[in-house]
């Protein structure tokens, strides 16, 4: 069974006298593997059943095999198979003899086999030939069919390049096209953000501003509304869209199609002042909307909440007021001020003048004396006080807390100022209670209230007057808390004036002449003070001449013990005995020249310099027992030469005492840190620096 090309597909039975494989490579072809005299008639039934279905049989067809010449009948049968294409059965049929080659003579036998071999090969040789050229002109046809298909192929391709190069046209175009849609992409991208922003801008802004604006279109339906507007037109967002006089809202605008009509057509603004229904007033203000290039394109609804505009205005009003009044007090403040520092000056120039003028007389000099001390300890209680105000007012004092029995601050204060009561001739009274009455405070403090109430008692009461201060304890919702009166017959306070008298720089005596002196600092340090500890003061007067009544209230606490009253006791410093050797670094001319005198009339060795470094270079060769440090020096500052004194063994016990204009409690906390021993505020009490040094 072979196929339409002559390949063996299967064999049936003994096929060896007619198929025989040669040397070199298999092949199943039977063409190929036929033997000597069937390849003609093989190639002639093969064509046969490719055009026909008929069988074909060639008879007597003599074949060469190893049994020698043998006839043979060559059938070729068509055949189709349903998943084959057309095939081929070769039926091989022996003849019923062999051929024989007749007897007689060899030679004869001999040539008739050689002519019957001729006569094999012949046909063999012409059916060979006749295959060739059929072989040669399918060979022609076909070089001419690939002639023609190369020819149409070299077409195509001619056209495929044309085309490619239409396409990489086409492409750079669509390239360059593409590059277009990019930039015009990104334009677009831009302008989108822009619009975006500008979106987010207008609803930030519509929902920051407290305002009513509703935007309409020329036929008057609603574009765009503030939130304000949705509750004063009564507008949803579901109303976008809508036209805004179909809207029943909360204000009454009388004709208001005719406006927003007349504002759109006459492109003018109107404004009128409106009322809500619940009686709010309004200002409606109507504006013609116009787009970037002036274009008319409907008009804005804005309501301005007239009332709060008012409230502002006098809120406004009530702050110039108060400005102008604290500039006024503050005016006020300064001429005080100016007065109470030209006070004291005066009787100190005149005091120089006397000493001039009576160098010899004792008795005119020790006036005199007197006199610069009394204004020089005014001045330096002026300083003071303002330097408690400016601490005050900034939170800078800080309380040393500590249990002690107020009574004796009371008594500590009245006796401080006694003098005073005694110089008017008042009547000073004194109520304590039997029983301590105890409280955990700073008692120095504490002390600075009570001095401050009594001094205004002495300087408000009339002489001879009469002046209680008194002290009980009192009950006030489960809390025990200790009560302080100050009660006085003197100029008694206006009750306008009560309530502002506890503010910084104000004065119960306004008068041109400001006889009672002071600057309106004492009263506002002591209600700060005060309340630091957990109390609160008050003032009772009936008025101009009725006297007055300051009552200071403080929290109270159970009777300490005499081991917590001991631990509470300030301790004192102490020094190793008088200091004879004084070293005093100050650059101020007057002052280390006038220090150093009085130093020396006290029986001190003195050496006075006037920078950092002159100290530092003295301080070994005069090997001073104590240093008296200016802390603002030109070159150094007095904590750096301290620190640097203090590094040194030879001054590691040495008095150290600071010197400073500054007398807050960050200067004390600087001092200490250098390694001074004590801080002194100037001007510098000699007597206190005596007690010190000696």
């Amino acid at each position: 069974l072979v196929d339409a090309e002559g390949e063996i597909l299967q064999f049936r039975g003994d096929l060896s006298p007619y198929l025989s494989q040669f040397e070199g490579r298999a092949s199943l072809n039977l063409l190929k593997v036929a033997r000597e005299g069937l390849f003609s008639a093989i190639r002639e039934g093969l064509k046969h059943a490719a055009t026909n279905t008929s069988m074909h049989k060639t008879e007597g067809v003599i074949v060469k095999n190893e049994a020698g010449l043998t006839a043979v009948s060559l059938i070729v049968v068509p055949v189709v198979y349903a998943a084959e294409d057309r095939c081929c059965w070769v039926l091989f049929q022996p003849a019923v003899s062999r051929v024989e080659s007749p007897a007689g003579d060899p030679a004869r036998t001999f040539d008739e086999d050689t002519a019957r071999q001729i006569t094999v090969l012949t046909d063999e040789l012409m059916a060979t030939r006749d295959h060739l050229e059929s072989t040669i002109q399918e060979q022609d046809e076909a070089n001419e069919d690939l002639q023609a298909a190369n020819e149409e192929v070299q077409s195509a391709n001619e056209e495929l390049q044309s085309t490619n190069e239409e396409l990489e046209t086409s492409k750079e175009e669509i390239q360059s096209t593409n590059e277009e849609l990019s930039t015009v992409n990104d334009e677009l991208r831009q302008r989108n953000e822009e619009i975006d922003r500008a979106n987010n801008d207008l609803l930030n802004l519509f929902s920051s501003v407290h305002m009513a604006v509703v935007m309409v279109w020329p036929d008057l339906k609603i574009r765009r509304f503030t939130p304000l507007a949705q509750t004063l037109f009564n507008i949803r967002d579901s109303d976008i869209g809508r036209s805004i006089t179909e809207i029943r809202h909360e204000i009454d605008i009388d004709d208001f199609h005719a406006m927003l009509q007349r504002t759109i057509d006459h492109v003018r603004d109107v404004e009128q002042e409106v009322k809500s229904r619940s009686g709010h007033s309004y200002l409606l203000r109507l504006r013609p909307y116009r787009t970037v290039d002036g274009t008319l394109d409907g008009a804005i609804v804005l309501l301005i909440d007239i009332n709060t505009l008012a409230e502002t205005q006098e809120t406004l009003r009530k702050r110039v007021a108060e400005l102008a009044a604290a500039d006024r007090h503050k005016n006020e403040f300064l001429a005080i001020l100016a007065h109470e520092l030209r006070n004291p000056l005066a009787p100190l120039r005149n005091a120089v003048q006397i000493l001039h003028r009576s160098p010899g007389d004792a008795a005119i000099v020790a006036r005199a004396r007197d006199l610069i001390d009394r204004q020089v300890h005014h001045m330096s209680r002026l300083v003071s006080d303002l330097l408690e105000a400016a601490r005050a007012e900034n939170n800078q004092i800080k309380l040393q807390r500590a249990p002690f029995d107020l009574g004796s601050s009371i008594k500590n204060a009245v006796e401080l100022l006694r003098p005073l009561f005694e110089a008017k001739q008042q009547s000073l009274r004194i109520s304590l209670p039997e029983e301590r009455i105890w409280v955990e405070a700073d008692s120095t403090r504490v002390e600075q209230v009570l001095t401050n109430l009594l001094n205004n008692a002495n300087k408000f009461t009339q002489e001879k007057g009469d002046i209680e201060i008194s002290l009980s304890a009192i009950t006030v919702s489960e809390k025990h808390c200790a009560v302080i009166r100050v009660m006085d017959n003197g100029e008694g306070i206006d009750a306008e004036l009560i309530p502002k008298l506890f503010e910084l720089f104000t004065q119960a005596d306004r008068s041109l002449a400001h006889s009672q002196g002071g600057l309106g600092i004492g009263l506002s340090l002591v209600r700060t003070l005060v309340e630091m500890h957990g109390g609160r003061v008050t003032i009772r007067s009936e008025g101009r001449g009725r006297g007055s009544t300051f009552e200071v209230r403080l929290p109270m606490i159970d009777t300490p013990s005499a081991e917590a009253t001991l631990k509470s006791a300030i301790p004192i410093k102490r020094t190793n005995g008088r200091q004879a050797r004084v070293l005093l670094v100050e650059d101020n001319r007057d002052i280390r020249e006038s220090s150093c005198e009085l130093l020396a009339m006290a029986g001190f060795e003195v050496t006075a310099v006037a920078t950092g470094m002159e100290a530092l270079e003295a301080a070994p060769t005069f090997a001073p027992t104590a240093i008296l440090l200016d802390v603002g020096l030109p070159d150094l500052s007095g904590y750096d030469v301290a620190r640097r004194l203090r590094d040194q063994p030879q001054f590691a016990s040495t008095l150290l005492i600071a010197l400073t204009g500054y007398d807050t409690q960050e200067a004390h906390t600087l001092s200490a840190a250098a390694g001074f021993d004590h801080h002194m505020a100037k001007p510098v009490n000699f007597d206190e620096l005596m007690t010190l040094l000696s």
